[in-house]
């Protein structure tokens, strides 16, 4: 009713217009899409009799992220800790302190917290390293051990579900490489695949997972039910470490040990179909694309740069207007984007 009456009083008043700028069906209709916007046909109205429109001051908070990483930049042999930085490479800062190897951080849905992988009971030999899953808070507090694995077992690269309540990951607890999932805070662990599976990500409605498997023959990337079942697979010629778009309409991927030599990123859509190359890295390179908030971009790790190591990059959805963010000796690797955050506000 508040709809109608207030239409009907913007027809009123562009009627008493005098002959203006713009003609009565044009201001209707710009008028209309004001009170859809936020109920102020009345100012709306009285702008457009007087022929001009007041400046509104913008108000509204600025939003931006983050990017979690992996770097060996303290300089310990051997040692990995994770980093974080502004979406703009400022303002590098480390999280975790921690000697062995930490790696392959995911934010939760909320950005209050991180997910990681840890090998941090000694790593001397393949079957005495044993790798599992930890969460901190985003500002690297209260580290909390998820999985506690034998000698010999991995746990890595943790995926939190949308909702929050649930990290999926790949494990070798049961022989092979496989997917499993369990609480955010640990336990009830269930595995989701039976002939292979590593890199899992999920969709953002939460009813799928993308993962990359060598089960038929060669790297690919392939989707499931977020219960495991009916896998299907999307790529025919390689891929591998998937990342959806925040829409769910594209993957991007990477396929490593072209011909050439080449590590390439590349997108595709949901289902399978336009594949699209939209990156060339040079030999050894890493890739490990990952989707900002927004779709707009997409972060990587490539070798590059005067330092002579590995680098965070970040270019547009489509490839171009690829920028560094990140320079410093060995390797800084496996970003990540947290999700948008209001300036100001505690992360």
């Amino acid at each position: 009713m508040r709809f109608v009456l207030a239409l009907t009083l913007v027809a009123g008043l562009l009627a008493s217009c005098d002959a203006g700028v713009t003609s009565e069906a044009d201001q209707l209709h710009e008028l209309r899409g004001a009170c859809l916007q936020g109920g102020r046909a009345w100012n709306a109205a009285t702008r457009a009799c007087t022929g001009h429109v007041q400046a509104t001051p913008n108000t509204r908070p600025r939003v931006d992220t983050r990017i979690v990483f992996v770097s060996d930049r303290d300089g310990v042999d051997g040692d990995t800790d994770i980093y974080v930085m502004d979406g703009d490479g400022r303002n590098i800062r480390p999280l975790t302190d921690h000697p062995g190897r930490n790696g392959f951080p995911a934010w939760s849905p909320d950005g209050s917290k991180i997910a990681f992988t840890g090998y941090r009971d000694g790593c001397d030999d393949a079957a005495t390293c044993n790798a599992d899953i930890f969460v901190m808070d985003a500002d690297g507090r209260n580290v909390q051990r998820l999985t506690t694995n034998a000698p010999g077992i991995i746990d890595t690269t943790p995926a939190w579900s949308p909702n929050g309540t649930r990290i999926a990951f790949n494990s070798t607890r049961d022989g092979d490489w496989d997917i499993y999932v369990m609480d955010a805070v640990g336990g009830d662990v269930l595995r989701l695949t039976e002939d292979g599976g590593k890199d899992p990500a999920w969709s953002p409605d939460g009813t799928r997972i993308a993962f990359n498997s060598y089960r038929d023959g060669g790297m690919d990337i392939y989707v499931m039910d977020a219960d495991g079942g009916n896998v299907r697979r999307l790529t025919e010629d390689g891929g591998e470490f998937p990342d959806w778009s925040p829409d769910g309409t594209q993957i991007a991927f990477v396929i490593y040990n072209h011909s050439d030599g080449n590590t390439d990123i590349y997108v595709m859509d949901a289902d399978g179909g336009y594949v699209q190359r939209i990156r060339m890295i040079d030999p050894g390179g890493f890739g490990l694309p990952r989707w900002s908030p927004d779709g707009t971009r997409i972060v990587f790790t490539e070798y590059g740069g005067e330092a002579g190591g590995y680098d965070i990059f970040v270019m547009d959805a489509d490839g171009r207007n690829v920028q560094q963010l990140t320079e410093a000796p060995g390797v800084d690797a496996a970003p990540a984007w947290s999700p948008a955050y209001t300036v100001g506000s505690r992360r």
